[in-house]
C-alpha cells in the first residue's frame, strides 16, 4: 500500500536549547504481512523530512526511513503498533538568513529510533493512524571546522575538531494509508 502524512517534528537532547518543532512531512510505501486475524508484521518504506525551527535557524534534516512494526489488532478496526526504525540520512540543511549551509558531515548516517502508534482501518483499505518515533542514541557526530587566520599578511587555515552535540528526532505523525 502507499502512506503519506504530517511530521511534527523536533530535536531534543542535552546540547539543544530553545529550538521550536516544524511541521513537514513523509509518504512511502507499506506492506502488511498477516500471521493470524490479530497479529501483522509491517514493514514501511518511507522518506521522510525532519528538523526543527529557531527564530531565524531552520534545520532540515532528510531520511529513508524504514520502521518494522508489530501491529496487534485489539478491537474491530483499531490496531496497536511498535517497533524499531532505521533511518538514513539523506541530506541535511541549515537554512538562516545569511542562506543555506549543508551540515549533513555534523551527524551520523544512520538512526536508530523506535515507533510506536495507533491505527483505525477501513473496510475500504483505507486507513487513519498516528505515531510517535523517537531516537535511541544520538543522531550528532565528531566533525572538524575550518577557519583562516591572518597574521602580517600570512594567512593560515586552522582545524578545529568539535565534539558531536547531543541531538535526538523525535517526531509525531499523522498519517493516511491505503493497502491494496
Amino acid at each position: 500500500g502507499l502512506k503519506g502524512g504530517l511530521n511534527y517534528a523536533y530535536i531534543h537532547g542535552e546540547d539543544v536549547k530553545d529550538v521550536n518543532p516544524t511541521f513537514q512531512y513523509h509518504a512511502g510505501a507499506i506492506i502488511n504481512i498477516g500471521f493470524t486475524e490479530f497479529f501483522s508484521i509491517q514493514p514501511e518504506f518511507l522518506y521522510s523530512v525532519k528538523g526543527y525551527s529557531e527564530d531565524n535557524v531552520d534545520l532540515n534534516l532528510n531520511y529513508v526511513d524504514i520502521p518494522i512494526l508489530f501491529k496487534i489488532k485489539f478491537a474491530d478496526h483499531l490496531s496497536l503498533h511498535a517497533g524499531p526504525q532505521l533511518g538514513y540520512l539523506l541530506s541535511a540543511t541549515q537554512k538562516t538568513d545569511l542562506g543555506e549551509e549543508d551540515v549533513k558531515e555534523q551527524l551520523k548516517d544512520f538512526d536508530l529510533e523506535i515507533a510506536s502508534g495507533l491505527e483505525f482501518e477501513m473496510n475500504s483499505g483505507l486507513s487513519i493512524g498516528a505515531r510517535y518515533t523517537f531516537s535511541v542514541a544520538s543522531i550528532g557526530d565528531d566533525y572538524e571546522e575550518e577557519s583562516q587566520i591572518t597574521v602580517n599578511g600570512l594567512t593560515s587555515t586552522i582545524k578545529t575538531n568539535i565534539e558531536a552535540p547531543d541531538y535526538k528526532n523525535g517526531v509525531i505523525q499523522v498519517f493516511l494509508a491505503f493497502q491494496f
